[in-house]
């Protein structure tokens, strides 16, 4: 439903067949994170996008690419998580700072692509190469392995 939102926010007409057509496979991925509902979902949500979308660097599609970043994170958490179990609030942490150095990076490469598709004469290899190195540092951050902790509050050593 976020993704909908999202669309619905960026300016996308959003009729009541496209609602139904992402809403059920939304709720099936919910209920089954493991199911390929997640990918229709997706799949979806992109193939309306890219057919209604009038340029790529548009402010709509940032927020369409959070929303369907956003949904599936949750889904990928979900299928990795028991339907019982109580997730802890380290994992939820962990996934939040990934999720966040993703986003970040996302907007970044945007407001570049953004940048350079408005550029005359056209976009210099120079922005392109600190979008992809922003692209590579928030995979790296994200990426990195966390401390030991070794439960005396200090450090270890």
């Amino acid at each position: 439903m976020s993704v909908m939102v999202a669309a619905i926010v960026a300016g996308f007409a959003i009729g009541p067949f496209l609602i139904l057509l992402v809403t059920l496979p939304a709720v099936f991925a919910a209920v089954r994170p493991g199911s390929p509902a997640a990918l229709a979902t997706i799949a979806v949500v992109a193939a309306e996008w890219l057919g209604s979308a009038d340029e790529a660097a548009s402010p709509g599609s940032i927020v369409v690419a959070i929303g369907l970043f956003g949904f599936h994170a949750a889904i990928s958490l979900l299928a990795v998580t028991p339907h019982s179990a109580r997730v802890d609030a380290h994992v939820i942490r962990r996934w939040t700072q990934r999720s966040a150095a993703v986003t970040i990076a996302t907007t970044f490469v945007w407001a570049m692509v953004a940048a350079m598709d408005r550029r005359q004469p056209p976009a210099s290899s120079v922005l392109l190469f600190l979008a992809l190195g922003s692209l590579a540092a928030a995979t790296w951050l994200a990426r990195r392995p966390e401390p030991a902790d070794d439960g005396a509050g200090g450090p270890t050593g």
